[in-house]
C-alpha cells in the first residue's frame, strides 16, 4: 500500500467528504486528499498533480459520478475510480461499473472502501506495467523494423520450409526480384544448384541444436538469370519451449571480392606462364651443360656456378608451382583424382626419386603391418609429403635423423613427420599454416613466399582431413595429417572445396 494516499474526492457535501477520509484513516491509512464538485474544478485538479485514487459521489446538483468518469478517461490519466451513493440501487451499481468504475459503495456501509481501494491499485499498477512492456515493445519493434528495412546488409526470414516470410529492399536488390515475388518462392529455387546441398545441410545442423550459427559463401540466381555470390549468415529463432520457428538470414554481395579473386588467378596463370618459358630454357640449357661438364672437365668455379644457376631457377620453378596451385585451390579449380595408394611403396617410391634433395640416409619409416591404403589423389599426396620431409630436412642440422611414420586411426590414417630440429616459437604456432606466413621464431636457412604449409593444409583438407603441428623451440617438429582411407565407395574425382 501506498505510505501516503492521495485522495481526489468528487463530492457536493463537505460532511460527506470527511466522512469518508474518517473512513480511510480508520483503517490506518494517512491521506492527503481535495474536494471537488465541479467538471472544471475536477480537470485543474487532475493537471495539477497525480492523483493515487479518485472516490466520487455518484448524483451532486451540478455533477455526477458518471460525468466524473467522463472527465477521467478524457483526461488519459489511468486512476481507480471508486463509486459512492446515499442510495441503493443494483441497477446504479450496474450502470457504474459498466461505465469503468471499479467499484460501487455505499455511504452508510463503508466497510469495503479501503479493501476496494487496495484492490484497485493493485490491478492499476499490473495495468500500468503491462502498459509499459507494451510500449516497450511496440518501440522495440519500431526498431527492428528501421533497422531491418533501412540495413545496409540483405535480411530475411525465411520458414522451415524455405519459403521467405519477411525480406529487407537490400535483399531484394541483391537478389534481383521484387519483394512481392520473392515472398511467393523459396531460397532452395534461387540457389545455384552446386551450393545447395551444404546450405541445407549447415540448416539441418542448426535446427538439430548442434551450431547456433554458421557462416557460408553461396550463389543466388538473380531473376536476370545472372548469378551473385553472398556471403551467407544464419541462425535460427526458437520459441519458449526451444522450438525452431524461422531462419534469420543475413546476406551481404561479395560478387566483387569474387571477380577480383579471378583476376587474381588469371593473372596469376599469366605470369607463372611467362615465368615458366625463360625457365624452361635455364633448366634444360643447365642439364645439357652439366652433361658435357662429365665429358670435358671444367675450371673449378664453373661446376659451382651451373649448380647454383640450377638451384635457384629450381627454386623460382617451386614459387611459380606454389603461386599457381594456391590460385586454383582458392578458387575451388582443382580437382582431385582419388585412388588406392599403399603408403609404404609410395614413400620408398619417393624416397627413390627425390633421395638426393631430401637427404634419403637421414629418414626412418615406420609403417605398421597391415596399414590400410589411403583414398588420394597421388600426385597431391606426393606434394605434401616432399613439403613436410623437405622443411624438416632444411630446419634440422646435417645427420639428425627424420622419422616418417603412420598409424591407423578410427576414422582413418594419421601421418607423421618428425625432427629434431630448430622447432617453432609458441607465438607461431597457431599462424603456421596460414597463407604467406613466414615464422619468426627460429632461424631459416631457406627464404620462401611462405605458401608451403599453407598449400600442404589446403590439399589435406580438400582429402577431407586435417592438420596440425607440435613444437618445441630447440627440441624439433612433429607435423601430422590425416587421411581418409579406401571405404566402400571408390569415387573417382571430387571437387576441392577447401577454403581459408
Amino acid at each position: 500500500m501506498i505510505e501516503t494516499l492521495h485522495v481526489l474526492i468528487v463530492e457536493d457535501s463537505e460532511d460527506d467528504a470527511l466522512l469518508l477520509e474518517r473512513a480511510l484513516r480508520r483503517n490506518g491509512l494517512k491521506t492527503e486528499s481535495r474536494r471537488v464538485d465541479t467538471a472544471e474544478a475536477m480537470r485543474a485538479a487532475l493537471g495539477e498533480r497525480l492523483w493515487d485514487v479518485v472516490i466520487s459521489d455518484y448524483v451532486m446538483p451540478q455533477f455526477s459520478g458518471l460525468a466524473a468518469l467522463q472527465v477521467l478517461h478524457e483526461s488519459g490519466q489511468d486512476l481507480p475510480f471508486i463509486m459512492v451513493s446515499g442510495k441503493a440501487g443494483e441497477e446504479t451499481a450496474v450502470e457504474a461499473i459498466h461505465a469503468g468504475a471499479g467499484d460501487y459503495l455505499l455511504k452508510d456501509n463503508l466497510t469495503r472502501l479501503v479493501p476496494a481501494i487496495e484492490r484497485e491499485l493493485r490491478e492499476a499498477a499490473g495495468r500500468r506495467e503491462r502498459h509499459a512492456a507494451e510500449e516497450e515493445l511496440r518501440v522495440s519493434e519500431a526498431r527492428f523494423r528501421a533497422t531491418f528495412e533501412q540495413a545496409a546488409v540483405g535480411m530475411a526470414h525465411v520458414g522451415l520450409d524455405g519459403r521467405f516470410l519477411r525480406v529487407n529492399r537490400k535483399l531484394c536488390d541483391i537478389i534481383g526480384y521484387p519483394e512481392e515475388e520473392l515472398l511467393q518462392i523459396t531460397f532452395q529455387q534461387i540457389t545455384h544448384p552446386d551450393d545447395l546441398e551444404a546450405d541445407i545441410a549447415q540448416r539441418q545442423h542448426l535446427l538439430a541444436g548442434e551450431i547456433n550459427t554458421f557462416t557460408m559463401e553461396k550463389r543466388y540466381l538473380r531473376k536476370d538469370g545472372s548469378t551473385v555470390w553472398v556471403n551467407l549468415t544464419d541462425s535460427v529463432l526458437r520459441d519458449r519451449a526451444g522450438t525452431p520457428e524461422y531462419f534469420i538470414v543475413v546476406v551481404a554481395d561479395v560478387t566483387a571480392l569474387h571477380e577480383l579473386q579471378e583476376q587474381q588467378r588469371v593473372f596469376i596463370h599469366m605470369v607463372s606462364h611467362d615465368l615458366r618459358s625463360p625457365l624452361t630454357v635455364i633448366l634444360g640449357n643447365t642439364q645439357i651443360i652439366e652433361e658435357m661438364m662429365t665429358a670435358e672437365p671444367f675450371g673449378d668455379p664453373m661446376p659451382t656456378c651451373i649448380a647454383s644457376v640450377r638451384r635457384s631457377a629450381e627454386r623460382l620453378n617451386v614459387m611459380i608451382d606454389d603461386l599457381t596451385d594456391a590460385a586454383r585451390i582458392e578458387g575451388r579449380q582443382l580437382q582431385l583424382k582419388l585412388r588406392e595408394v599403399r603408403l609404404a611403396d609410395f614413400v620408398q617410391d619417393i624416397l627413390q626419386r627425390f633421395g638426393t634433395a631430401l637427404g634419403a640416409e637421414r629418414i626412418q619409416t615406420a609403417f605398421p603391418a597391415g596399414l590400410p591404403p589411403l583414398q588420394a589423389d597421388a600426385d597431391r599426396l606426393e606434394r605434401i609429403l616432399l613439403n613436410l620431409l623437405s622443411n624438416a630436412t632444411k630446419y634440422s642440422a646435417p645427420g639428425t635423423e627424420i622419422m616418417l611414420a603412420a598409424q591407423r586411426e578410427a576414422d582413418g590414417v594419421t601421418v607423421t613427420v618428425s625432427d629434431r630440429g630448430a622447432g617453432i616459437a609458441a607465438d607461431d604456432l597457431p599462424h603456421i599454416f596460414e597463407r604467406f606466413y613466414r615464422a619468426t621464431g627460429v632461424t631459416r636457412k631457406a627464404e620462401g613466399i611462405g605458401l608451403g604449409l599453407y598449400i600442404t593444409r589446403l590439399l589435406v583438407e580438400a582429402h577431407g582431413g586435417r592438420i596440425w603441428v607440435e613444437s618445441r623451440p630447440g627440441e624439433g617438429s612433429t607435423f601430422s595429417f590425416t587421411l581418409p582411407t579406401v571405404g566402400p565407395v571408390d569415387a573417382s574425382s571430387i571437387t576441392a572445396s577447401a577454403a581459408e
